[in-house]
C-alpha cells in the first residue's frame, strides 16, 4: 500500500490522474473531517474535481451515481466495500449558561427528570437515537429520553446547544472547537467512552478509476496519521 501511495504522490502520476468524483458524506464527517482535507487533495491532483453532497442516509451508490461515501455510524453496507477509517468519542455537553441555570448532572439517571435535552434522528431507523453511555470499566447505561428538541444533523445540534436549550450528545470532532473555546462544557466525562466509527464505502460493482483510487489512498493516509 505504501508503494502505491508513493506512486500516487509523484508529480508525474498526479498530472496523469483526472476525472470528476461524486462523494456522499454526512453532516459530521463531511464538514468536520473530509472538507478540510479536500484542498490538499486537489492541490496534489489538479485535474481531479470533486462533487461533495451531504446526505442523511447512505445512498444506493450505483443508482444515485456516487463513486465513494464517507460516513459515521454502521449502516447496512450490502453490496459495498467498507473500510474503517476513524473513531470519534461521543460526549455529553451543554453551554455554560445552561449549566449555570440548571446544574450539572452527576450520573446518567439525572437526565430523566432534571434536564432538557436535544436528540438526533437515527438516519437508518428514522427514530431518535437512544443515549448510550459507557464508563471506564465498560459498564453501560441506555436512556430513552423524551427530549423537547429533535434534529437531524450535527450543525443543528451544535446550534441548539449554543442557544442554551439543553444537553446534547456530539461527536468529539464536532464539539472540539466549542469545547476549546469554553462555549460548550463536557459533562459526565466518566460516562463518555462510547466510540463511533467512521468508514469509507465504495460499490463492489463500480469501476475503480485512478482518480477514485487516488482519493481513497489519500483519505486513508491522512486519517491514519
Amino acid at each position: 500500500m505504501f508503494d502505491a501511495l508513493g506512486r500516487i504522490a509523484t508529480p508525474g502520476a498526479s498530472a496523469d490522474i483526472r476525472g470528476r468524483l461524486r462523494v456522499s458524506t454526512d453532516g459530521a464527517f463531511g464538514p468536520y473531517i473530509l472538507i478540510p482535507l479536500i484542498p490538499e487533495f486537489l492541490a496534489q491532483h489538479p485535474h481531479v474535481k470533486l462533487n461533495v453532497l451531504v446526505r442523511d442516509k447512505l445512498d444506493n451508490m450505483l443508482l444515485d451515481g456516487f463513486d465513494v461515501a464517507l460516513r459515521f455510524g454502521d449502516p447496512d453496507a450490502r453490496g459495498l466495500d467498507k473500510q474503517h477509517l476513524i473513531q470519534s468519542r461521543v460526549i455529553t455537553c451543554a453551554s455554560s449558561r445552561y449549566l449555570e441555570e440548571h446544574g450539572t448532572p452527576n450520573c446518567p439517571a439525572d437526565l430523566h427528570d432534571q434536564h432538557r435535552c436535544i436528540r438526533m434522528i437515527d438516519d437508518v431507523t428514522g427514530k431518535p437515537h437512544n443515549w448510550n453511555f459507557i464508563d471506564s470499566s465498560g459498564k453501560t447505561e441506555t436512556l430513552t429520553l423524551d427530549c423537547g428538541m429533535t434534529l437531524n444533523d450535527a450543525s443543528s445540534l451544535v446550534a441548539a446547544a449554543l442557544s442554551d436549550y439543553g444537553l446534547v450528545r456530539l461527536l468529539d470532532v464536532v464539539a472540539k472547537e466549542h469545547l476549546d473555546s469554553g462555549r460548550l462544557i463536557e459533562v459526565l466525562p466518566e460516562w463518555n467512552n462510547l466510540l463511533w466509527p467512521g468508514y469509507i464505502y465504495t460499490s463492489t460493482e463500480a469501476h475503480r478509476s485512478p482518480a477514485l483510487e487516488a482519493f481513497k489512498a489519500f483519505v486513508r493516509e491522512r486519517l491514519s496519521a
